[in-house]
């Protein structure tokens, strides 16, 4: 009888890996996430790293056991173990050291996202969801979401043309861009930003669809506009968009091109897409392409309805 076999040598192994990342948390400050909010990471780490000391302390204690100490911990050449897999002890061990352990980096090391506002990673989301319905009738043709940082892939959702996702019908190779929070300079007043552009190629022509965490649903709003929706404060800035964004003429200089933004529309956090149906600005898209969608995860029908039939309109889809 012998302690020494491939699963105890494994499971040394994922304790050791488990003990060195608990000791990066344990003594980090800050993620490095330029979106993070700082004060909450650190109220975060200050909440976290008694935690992480004390499991520090649970694994020193484990790795002292008598049957551990002799053994090297060892990566097995393969981790198709019987034991590994139908051993009820074994089995939950390696499940919960890899859950624990996750995180995609090249290097191994603990993987840092910052402690981010709830209203920027529902931008994030939405962002990232119409990647997906985009994905679903065309060619990805190049992107800049995912990049390489110090040996460490990340997610980058960057201010500008950083964060760009170019696509293109198949058939007729046109071209439309996806980009997060572009900045529109040289305007002849002041700079717009709103936070998702849908750009086709020709530069001639934009949608926008600004993601707002927000829900207004007092009774007054809901009586009048027919129940809860974005504010009414969002809806005007998206006329305002769609009134003061213009780009600087091709062929005469000093002169600016407008009505490119053929309409603007909100992104809200709401669930009851069919009661939305009735609703003032949902009604509005159709007359003036102006208003607000529901966008949440599993309740997308309404937007993705929406921006096929624009799609449809600039001969994208059939």
């Amino acid at each position: 009888m012998t302690f020494d076999n491939p699963e105890n040598r494994y499971f040394k192994y994922l304790l050791l890996e488990t003990l060195r990342k608990l000791q990066q948390i344990a003594v980090v400050q800050d993620t490095g996430d330029e979106d993070a909010d700082l004060s909450a990471e650190q109220r975060f780490f200050e909440a976290l790293r008694p935690e992480a000391t004390a499991m520090i302390r649970r694994i020193h204690s484990l790795l002292r056991a008598p049957f551990l100490q002799d053994l090297a911990a060892e990566l097995p050449n393969s981790l198709f173990s019987p034991v590994l897999y139908r051993h009820p002890a074994y089995s939950a061990f390696v499940q919960t050291a890899r859950l624990l352990n996750s995180g995609l980096s090249l290097q191994g090391g603990a993987l840092r996202i910052g402690v981010k506002n709830i209203a920027q990673l529902y931008e994030y989301w939405c962002f990232l969801r119409l990647v997906r319905l985009f994905r679903e009738s065309f060619l990805l043709e190049q992107q800049s979401l995912v990049q390489l940082r110090h040996l460490r892939l990340v997610i980058v959702l960057a201010k500008g043309q950083e964060a760009a996702v170019l696509f293109k019908e198949a058939a007729s190779g046109k071209k439309l861009c996806l980009l997060y929070d572009r900045m529109f300079k040289g305007l002849p007043t002041v700079s717009q930003r709103p936070d998702n552009v849908i750009q086709l190629a020709s530069e001639d022509r934009l949608y926008i669809l600004d993601a707002k965490y927000r829900l207004e649903y007092e009774a007054d709003y809901a009586a009048r506009y027919g129940g809860p929706g974005p504010t009414v404060d969002d809806i005007n800035i998206m006329h305002r968009y769609r009134d003061a964004i213009v780009i600087p003429h091709p062929l005469k200089p000093g002169e600016f091109q407008r009505g490119i933004v053929q309409g603007a529309s909100v992104l809200f956090p709401f669930r009851d897409e069919a009661a939305y149906q009735k609703h003032r600005f949902f009604k509005s898209l159709a007359e003036v392409q102006i208003g607000g969608l529901p966008f949440l995860p599993g309740t997308t029908a309404l937007a993705e309805s929406h921006i096929r039939g624009i799609l449809k309109a600039d001969g994208y889809l059939a």
